[in-house]
């Protein structure tokens, strides 16, 4: 399994999903760029309306996600462009 330090790198410190978009995972790619930011509002939301013990752990979640992310763009393969 060939390692991506370069798509790791952007997708921890410029931009969620990046990563995956550089390695030609676009779909995946905007899905992470949409879907952290969304998690983070909806998180704050549920904590200030809710519970902080619910927004504790939907932050755990956004954490394990974010270093999922991470994870995924510096070991997944990317698609192969063979028909």
């Amino acid at each position: 399994m060939k390692k991506y330090i370069l798509p790791a790198t952007l997708s921890a410190t410029i931009c969620p999903g990046l990563g995956q978009m550089v390695k030609g995972e676009g779909l995946k790619g905007v899905a992470i760029l949409i879907g952290l930011p969304l998690g983070l509002f909806v998180t704050v939301v549920i904590t200030v309306l809710s519970s902080i013990v619910i927004g504790i752990v939907l932050s755990a979640c956004l954490i394990g996600l974010y270093v999922w992310n991470v994870y995924d763009a510096y070991t997944c393969v990317p698609p192969s462009s063979d028909p």
